[in-house]
């Protein structure tokens, strides 16, 4: 890299003679890979009141900072390809460094985001086997903070035997695939914290505006209140959990960098407040793509796996729970969920197997994004049932190429309730690969079916394709926990 500036302090705001320097935050730095086919918003530091002009692959543009050294420009869309000379003059200084350009995506959530490919399944070979110069990771780092964040550490890595047990598995995985078929380079922005809240994720002034989740913003409120006269300063006002700590610093300095969308493994630690994140991920979702300013920003999840003991584990299950509001997010446009019910681990809450989420998260993007034909990517769900007599036949949508079972003759996993909503577990036939019709006592009426209601369930119906049946409830019958709305430590005090 040919380099002629200084970088920001750690990476965490402009100060003094800092706000001097040409500068642009990591993003857009050395080996950057910047999104085609859409204008590039670009933007740094120099000089105050200063002519800024930038060139990249035969394209241009021009900025003045303002009065505090701050400036920003448009690029118009570039065709993929690279490495390009990306070049940044001020007058008085120059930088300049190697771009690549491609498919951006924002890969985001807690650990089983960030899980790396070094402790997941197959690691050593693909140490041995995968070097990808067109794949490029930037991991984001930084604390928690209640103030906006301009910048961040952190810098772009190309994919190979020295970088790659360093890498998020599932956000490798994903770009390996879009890569594979797409041909061109793809970028990652990595940005996940281990047991990260929703909560800190989203900006803090969403929630104050939100009827249903204003109420988390107070609680914080009279935390912080109560602990703010304390020397250090407790560990929750730059942690993971308070409202808005991880949007400023990890978020914020993003926007609105240009990106095709964003994919998301998150929902542990809010497991226990199930009935609110029902609230609190769709308006996390809604504020990204109000501040992006791209109300059909591409947002793809990946649903809770299995995890704690096997078996029935009760209809107030938090694990199962939080599934299903999961699901119930898919109400908003361009969004899809990926089922991982069949490749958790009932003893540890970081599955190693972590491949096959990025390849199913793929599979969205490939097809919703990039128009890939005949690729299956919606797992199949209940589409209906009707009970006559001792049978209840299901209905699917989405079996794509027929549903199978696996390892067990009979079908597991559908629960049904009568009118005193007591669960009984019941066994079924699976029929022409199209619909599972369940044995119910004689004599009892069903008023609510579930499948896959627990945190660690007996499963075995899947697509020809491959992908697991979506967890399912028919009622909508209150919940144990319904009222829990800030995380416990909150409260105590």
């Amino acid at each position: 890299m040919k380099l002629f500036f200084v970088w920001l302090a750690l990476g965490m705001g402009l100060t003094g003679s800092l706000a001097a320097a040409l500068s642009v935050p990591p993003q857009f730095g050395e080996g950057a890979v910047l999104q085609r086919d859409k204008p590039l918003p670009l933007w740094g530091t120099a000089r105050p009141e200063t002519a800024v002009s930038i060139s990249v692959a035969g394209t241009t543009a021009s900025a003045r900072t303002d009065a505090e050294g701050r400036w920003r420009a448009t690029l118009p869309p570039l065709a993929a390809g690279g490495p390009f000379d990306l070049r940044i003059d001020s007058g008085e200084e120059s930088l300049e460094h190697d771009v690549w350009v491609g498919e951006v995506w924002l890969a985001s959530g807690q650990s089983n985001m960030r899980w790396t490919i070094g402790r997941s399944r197959n690691a050593d070979f693909f140490r041995a086997t995968e070097v990808h110069t067109e794949i490029r990771l930037l991991y984001v780092e930084g604390r928690g903070s209640d103030q906006p964040q301009t910048t961040f550490r952190g810098e772009w890595k190309a994919v190979n035997s020295d970088t790659i047990s360093g890498h998020s598995a599932v956000a490798f995985h994903f770009a390996k695939a879009l890569h594979a078929v797409l041909g061109v380079p793809v970028g990652i922005v990595e940005n996940a914290w281990g047991g990260s809240a929703a909560d800190a994720w989203i900006a803090r002034e969403a929630l104050r505006k939100h009827p249903e989740l204003d109420l988390i913003d107070k609680y914080w409120q009279r935390y912080e209140e109560a602990h703010a006269h304390l020397d250090p300063i407790p560990q929750p006002f730059t942690g993971n959990q308070r409202p808005g700590n991880i949007f400023n610093t990890r978020v914020h300095p993003l926007i609105p960098m240009a990106l095709r969308g964003v994919i998301w493994y998150q929902g542990e630690s809010n497991a226990g407040r199930s009935a609110q994140y029902r609230a609190l991920f769709p308006a996390l979702i809604e504020n990204w793509r109000d501040l992006w300013d791209k109300d059909d920003l591409p947002f793809y999840w990946v649903q809770l796996a299995a995890f704690r003991a096997a078996g029935p584990s009760g209809p107030d299950d938090t694990w199962a729970q939080l599934r299903d509001a999961q699901t119930g997010t898919q109400r908003l446009p361009n969004t899809g969920q990926v089922v991982t019910i069949d490749i958790g681990d009932g003893t540890d809450i970081h599955p190693w197997e972590k491949e096959e989420v990025g390849r199913r998260l793929a599979r969205w993007a490939l097809s919703r994004e990039y128009g890939v034909a005949d690729l299956q990517y919606r797992s199949p769900s209940v589409l209906s049932w009707e009970q006559t007599g001792n049978e209840v036949t299901v209905l699917f949508d989405d079996i794509g190429g027929g549903l199978r079972r696996i390892d067990l003759p009979d079908v597991r996993g559908f629960a049904v309730a009568g009118a005193e909503r007591e669960w009984m577990e019941v066994d079924g036939t699976l029929v022409e690969s199209e619909r599972v019709v369940l044995e119910i006592p004689e004599g009892f009426t069903v008023k609510a079916l579930r499948y896959a209601w627990a945190s660690n369930p007996a499963v075995n119906i899947f697509s020809f394709e491959g992908l697991p049946l979506t967890p399912y409830r028919s009622d909508d019958w209150p919940w144990i926990g319904e009222e829990n709305i800030v995380p416990p430590h909150v409260l105590d005090f």
